[in-house]
């Protein structure tokens, strides 16, 4: 736990995408890992909706009628930007 623990307290940023350090990845995968897991969807499930509904309507309101970077916009979208 005290590497989530360093993390949240603004320790070394977290990337899978780039780790290399193998121990460290495995580490990070043991935090993150159970999120992505049907049991850790559902029990996300009100978050997720809540962030899709507020996706929905930036995308069909405020955005409307404009030219759009569909890749920035999903970027913000999944990390919560």
């Amino acid at each position: 736990m005290r590497d989530a623990e360093n993390y949240f307290r603004g320790g070394p940023e977290w990337d899978l995408l780039t780790e290399s350090n193998m121990h460290q990845y495995r580490t990070q995968r043991r935090y993150v890992g159970p999120v992505y897991t049907m049991a850790g969807l559902k029990r996300h499930e009100h978050h997720i909706d809540e962030v899709l509904g507020e996706f929905i309507t930036k995308m069909t309101t405020e955005l409307v009628s404009k030219t759009v970077e569909l890749d920035h916009w999903i970027h913000v979208f999944t990390l919560g930007e």
